[in-house]
């Protein structure tokens, strides 16, 4: 593929193409939902190139004159993938993710909570303005139940539940999961794969996509 996406990584699953928005900055107040949106490959290969479904942003508290940022907010930014790199390599059973704080000179790490967690990292980025945030479940726990509800799409699109996007929330306390009618989607989702799926209602949105030369 021919684009680089910088908070973006493409995800290819058996026929399913999709995917997944990572919040490194761009992030007021709490994560944004990342999502894994997907759609089956054997469509048209020009019908659907990506989607992407996300919350609108925050409206800048004056937008005609933006927020310069400073030179601790610029540090915070750049380590965030550091910060990212460390906790899910370090603790992945516990990581589970990642925001800037709405100042922007923050970083909130959510985790399932361990004492050992939160000292390593602080020792390890000792410079930088961290706050912790409990989580019910790590990344890789929720990564895995995302995959699941992703091998079952065509499953579930023909008993009449089309599900427009999928993907961990980004402080770790369900899988959300974007449809055209979530609440019965709701009742059948959880009494199949549990309590962590968080189904709302969402549409699917095309995006163009640059093509590889």
């Amino acid at each position: 593929m021919g684009q680089k996406h910088t908070l973006r990584t493409a995800v290819w699953t058996g026929r399913v193409q999709g995917l997944i928005m990572r919040t490194r900055s761009q992030v007021l107040g709490a994560a944004l939902i990342p999502l894994l949106l997907a759609t089956a490959c054997a469509e048209s290969p020009n019908a659907r190139k990506g989607i992407t479904v996300t919350s609108p942003p925050p409206p800048a508290s004056n937008p005609a004159t933006p927020k310069i940022p400073s030179a601790r907010a610029d540090a915070v930014r750049r380590a965030a993938p550091a910060v990212e790199s460390f906790c899910r390599s370090k603790f992945p059973d516990h990581y589970a993710g990642l925001a800037i704080g709405p100042d922007q000179e923050r970083l909130i790490v959510y985790r399932r909570p361990v004492a050992a967690f939160d000292a390593a990292v602080r020792e390890k980025f000792p410079r930088l303005d961290i706050s912790f945030e409990d989580a019910r479940y790590s990344e890789r726990e929720l990564t895995a139940l995302t995959h699941r509800i992703l091998a079952d799409v065509d499953y579930w699109r023909e008993r009449g539940v089309v599900i427009n996007g999928v993907g961990p929330a980004g402080d770790g306390n369900s899988v959300i999961v974007r449809t055209t009618d979530p609440k019965p989607a709701q009742r059948v989702l959880r009494k199949r794969y549990g309590s962590a799926v968080n189904v709302q209602r969402g549409e699917v949105m095309l995006i163009p996509t640059m093509r590889s030369r």
